[in-house]
């Protein structure tokens, strides 16, 4: 392998790393937030409605 090549390989693993501890991270988080919470999709829905509406 040259050098450009093992340098690409070495950039992707790193990349790799990367996303997998920004998931590990994402998750701890979500642990930590507590139980969750009921939803209610039509009022989610309403929610968003009110908010995005031109009225």
């Amino acid at each position: 392998m040259t050098s450009d090549t093992t340098q690409t390989k070495l950039d992707l693993v790193e990349e790799h790393e990367a996303k997998v501890r920004a998931l590990e991270a994402a998750l701890t988080a979500g642990e930590a937030s507590g139980e969750p919470q009921p939803f209610d999709p039509e009022a989610f829905k309403a929610r968003m409605y009110a908010r995005h509406s031109k009225a």
